[in-house]
């Protein structure tokens, strides 16, 4: 067996009515909904319900699944006392799903603090789908997380697969409302880019167009203050390769806050074909390198790291020099130095690797090691994501010799880097830092990002640095 049916439900707690105190009366459309998914539910008698939820314990960089081996459903925590709902977890499939994503090279499980009280993404869902089961059934909680869309249709993928595996009947449930600046009334006010992103979700979901899930911009997202999208992309992952009927049962916004409700009827899945149209995270990725080969790079060493990076990005291994496209001039092939990539967007550094001195065979050598290490290496920031790459931007320094200095007054803050070392610890800042006019203030970053402290007896260095941009 397979994902039986998918759903996206809202989660806004009015809608329990013993929180609600009335105010529910005003979502009759949503709560009919809500009661015919359950109602539909009951019908396929699916083993296990997958609740995806936005509330649920998240990690930036690792997708937690509700771990032991169940939990309670109350609302106490909103005042509400009697109500409560007994979940019992799937173990195999939880297990399952750690597994597979594992294979797949993402970190998921049951690792992490779990909050005293059972989150309203899932407990709102359940309110209305339990009473309508008049079985034993089991649940799968999963969070969301800090990685990229893509990662998290992927995400969904492995999770389908799992369900696989195991031959599970399986409902998938994505709990999360839309907008929350639909009125000046509402808990965040309002904001025009709330309607645009009810507007183009309602649409990517009820028609099932699962690859405009990818097409938001990010200001949109930030403005709409949503808790809808990835929840609503791990269940797109799950009917990954299936033809899908879409529909959308309700739409509301009472209160200012985005609540649809929308049901997906997925093709029968008795073979094992797959359809390609459905693959929205491949699709994905070869538009996004689509657009990518129409850029024009200003330079051989801007090509070369811009070359570098998004080959591992999209292949997660480092690229050599033989499997470059283009050519190179022999300066870059011939000679060595130390080289520091810096990868920018929008004018912030986004990552930065390299090497004080030559550590390769070849400054084109230096560059593709450290384009890649910065890709996945600078323990500042997350690893860097395919939908980043059309807009990342490239900065390769190849490093002078390194001249000991004694005093500030002796570097040019726009023109050298500075070096201070202290035994195993290194501090190291480029030349032309925006807002970094002098030798102190390039000091003061150097002992921030070495842990070097004033009064140690550290050496300094500068060096010349050719940039290319």
């Amino acid at each position: 067996m397979s994902v039986l049916s998918a759903y996206v439900l809202p989660h806004l707690q009015v809608l329990v009515p013993e929180i609600g105190q009335g105010k529910e009366e005003k979502m009759a459309a949503t709560i009919n909904s809500m009661k015919e998914v359950a109602s539909r539910i009951a019908e396929a008698k699916p083993e296990t319900i997958v609740i995806i939820s936005s509330h649920a314990d998240a990690y930036e960089d690792y997708f937690h699944l509700g771990k032991g081996d169940g939990a309670a459903v109350t609302f106490e925590d909103y005042g509400v006392e009697g109500v409560e709902i007994d979940m019992k977890y799937d173990l195999e499939l939880t297990e399952e799903i750690s597994k597979v994503s594992k294979e797949f090279g993402f970190e998921a499980g049951t690792e992490g603090e779990e909050n005293e009280f059972v989150d309203h993404g899932t407990g709102v869902p359940l309110y209305y789908i339990d009473p309508a089961l008049d079985y034993d059934y089991k649940i799968v909680r999963v969070s969301i997380s800090g990685f990229s869309q893509l990662k998290h249709y992927q995400y969904g993928r492995c999770i389908k697969e799992a369900i696989n595996r195991l031959g599970r009947k399986a409902v998938v449930i994505a709990s999360g409302d839309m907008s929350h600046k639909l009125k000046e009334d509402g808990p965040f006010g309002y904001s025009k880019d709330g309607s645009i992103f009810d507007t183009a979700l309602c649409s990517a979901l009820k028609s099932a167009n699962f690859l405009s899930l990818f097409g938001f911009q990010f200001d949109t997202i930030e403005n709409a203050v949503e808790c809808s999208l990835k929840s609503s992309t791990v269940l797109a992952g799950t009917l990954d390769g299936r033809f899908v009927k879409g529909d959308m049962l309700s739409y509301e916004d009472t209160y200012g806050v985005g609540c649809g409700v929308f049901a997906f009827a997925p093709s029968p899945d008795d073979t094992d074909e797959v359809e390609e149209t459905r693959q929205f995270d491949k699709m994905l990725v070869e538009q996004i390198k689509h657009e990518l080969s129409k850029k024009e790079a200003p330079n051989d060493y801007v090509r070369l790291a811009r070359a570098a990076a998004e080959y591992y990005v999209f292949n997660g291994k480092q690229m050599t020099l033989e499997e470059y496209e283009g050519e190179l001039p022999k300066e870059m092939t011939d000679k060595r130095a130390g080289v520091f990539v810096t990868i920018n967007i929008d004018g912030l550094t986004r990552a930065c690797m390299g090497s004080l001195s030559s550590t390769q065979n070849s400054i084109a050598e230096e560059i593709i090691c450290s384009a890649s290490d910065a890709c996945h290496e600078d323990p500042r920031f997350i690893p860097i994501e395919i939908e980043e790459l059309d807009s990342l931007g490239y900065q390769v320094d190849i490093l002078g010799d390194f001249e000991p200095i004694n005093a500030l007054s002796k570097i040019n803050a726009k023109k050298q880097g500075l070096c201070i070392t202290l035994g195993p610890k290194t501090g190291i800042v480029l030349p032309g830092i925006e807002g970094v006019k002098d030798g102190q203030q390039q000091l003061d970053i150097a002992m921030k990002n070495s842990g070097i402290k004033p009064g140690d007896k550290y050496n300094m260095y500068r060096f010349n640095v050719k940039r290319y941009e």
